[in-house]
């Protein structure tokens, strides 16, 4: 081979490496700072794991013994260390890249939720409330920092929108959001949604759960969702903020109230009750007659003051001036 020609291959090679070396960085660059928006502490990183193995199942695999196409069940011909239980493992990828995966791009749901918060070791199976066997490794072997999934809708992490999860893990709900304070549910129909990479957890205040001295609604909404959004998030009560929490009975409907929720607060129109969100002209059926009377005798009407006289209009009937 001349030597202007090796030269040239040599040039070329180096330049790949230089392009792999540089979208590596990159891609690296984008995963610290995704994991920088969705921090979390260990605790919380093994809530999101657990989260990512119930949703895996529940939502894709749906059934143990006859899971939901393409999700699948097998053995894995390996045993439990607590009396040779056989391993069952369970895949709930959509395409086997990842899409609609809660647990990763392989989807191996046991494998994931063991191998990112213990070290390699014996499992134990035990059978959790869906019928779902789950893996789980002595405490001598947790990892100090466990690792999490976090979530996009696109296989690409540098082209992807971050997508989270809603930091109440008691309710399971297994929808993703826009924002990590889960007020506005993500749209990954057609999509759908990806896990992008895995954080390391840490022991940084925020991603605690807890919204603690000198973090804020800007500087940490996991922990501290902001007030006023029309939502009544996992850290807010009805003392904390009010306007998103209302009590069920206060005669305001707003929050996270609803007729369905709420009905004394919300009422249905047509129910036949008056409740206190409705007047004779949001719902005349309700609170349109019965007696309801102005000022002992007046005619109902479009402007005035309130009719306080009939305990049956309850402060509702607006009477002309």
């Amino acid at each position: 081979m001349q030597p202007s020609i090796k030269v040239k291959l040599v040039s070329l090679a180096v330049v790949a490496s230089g392009a792999l070396l540089q979208s590596a960085a990159v891609q690296a660059d984008t995963l610290a700072t995704r994991c920088a928006a969705d921090p979390m502490t260990p605790a919380r990183a093994k809530l999101r794991l657990e989260w990512a193995r119930a949703c895996g199942t529940r939502v894709n695999l749906v059934s143990p013994t006859s899971p939901t196409a393409p999700a699948f069940a097998y053995q894995n011909g390996l045993f439990s260390a607590n009396g040779g239980i056989p391993l069952w493992e369970y895949i709930e990828t959509d395409d086997f890249w990842g899409k609609n995966s809660y647990s990763g791009v392989d989807a191996a749901v046991n494998q994931i939720f063991t191998e990112r918060q213990w070290r390699a070791g014996p499992y134990n199976a035990t059978t959790d409330a869906a019928g779902f066997q789950k893996w789980t490794e002595s405490d001598t072997l947790a990892l100090l920092h466990p690792t999490y999934p976090i979530f996009g809708n696109n296989l690409d992490i540098n082209s992807a929108t971050q997508l989270f999860a809603n930091p109440n893990y008691t309710v399971l709900d297994c929808k993703l959001y826009t924002d990590r304070a889960a007020t506005h549910v993500a749209n990954t129909s057609t999509t759908g949604f990806f896990v992008n990479g895995f954080c390391p957890s840490t022991d940084l205040a925020c991603g605690n759960g807890v919204c603690g001295s000198g973090e804020t609604s800007s500087t940490c909404p996991s922990d501290c969702p902001p007030c006023g959004d029309g939502f009544c998030s996992f850290n807010e009560t009805s003392s904390t903020c009010p306007s998103d929490c209302t009590v069920c009975g206060d005669g305001i409907c707003s929050g996270s109230e609803t007729a369905f929720s709420c009905p004394g607060d919300c009422g249905f129109c047509g129910d036949g009750i008056c409740s206190l969100n409705e007047s004779s002209f949001s719902c005349p059926s309700d609170c349109g007659g019965g007696g309801c009377t102005c000022g002992g005798g007046g005619t109902l009407g479009p402007s005035g003051g309130l009719d306080t006289n009939m305990p049956i209009c309850q402060t509702q009937i607006i009477c002309p001036l």
